[in-house]
């Protein structure tokens, strides 16, 4: 007999791992890679094409010099310079004017805020020298009956005057009483 006994199975060093053969890297790798690249180079264009369309979509007609042509770039002169309109100078304007012989409410006027005064003329209709007159000025909706008020302009003789107006920008009409008198009453704004 041998002292040598066969090997047993599952007996021993343990077998050397087979060796897997390296793989190359060819086909698949490469695609996947350039796959990559284009799914970028994709993206680029997109920016591209987006950025292109905003600045076409400006309403600036200013051209971009390249920089070969950066240093001659001269815009023209404009043909004529641009003409500034000078404002008219201020004038007084009627705003409404209204005449009668006895207690008389005119249509609504709108003033606009600026300097207003009102103008009138009281003449005596009955020889005697005894006449009696009141201007109002009212806004528009409110009444002498419904709030009540005080005149602008009351008058007890013969005459013409003026007075200027505290009212602000609205729409307003006037409420004139008169006896014994032929009136003429004008608002002017001035404007």
């Amino acid at each position: 007999m041998s002292d040598q006994t066969p090997p047993q199975p599952g007996w021993g060093p343990p077998p050397a791992p087979e060796k897997q053969p390296q793989k190359k890297r060819s086909g698949a790798f490469k695609a996947g890679f350039l796959g990559c690249f284009g799914v970028l180079a994709a993206v680029v264009v997109v920016i591209i094409v987006v950025a292109v369309i905003a600045s076409s979509g400006s309403k600036t007609n200013t051209p971009t010099p390249n920089a070969s042509e950066s240093e001659s770039v001269t815009t023209a002169p404009a043909t004529q310079p641009p003409t500034t309109a000078k404002p008219k100078p201020k004038r007084w304007v009627t705003v409404i004017s209204s005449s009668g012989s006895s207690d008389k409410r005119t249509d609504v006027f709108t003033l606009h805020g600026g300097k207003t005064k009102l103008t009138y003329t009281f003449t005596d209709t009955s020889g005697v020298g005894a006449i009696v007159g009141a201007v109002f000025v009212l806004k528009e909706g409110d009444s002498l009956a419904k709030s009540g008020g005080i005149p602008e302009v009351t008058v007890s003789e013969p005459g013409s005057d003026s007075t200027f107006l505290a009212q602000g920008a609205g729409r307003y009409y006037l409420d004139i009483s008169a006896a014994n008198a032929h009136w003429t009453v004008k608002i002017q704004e001035y404007r």
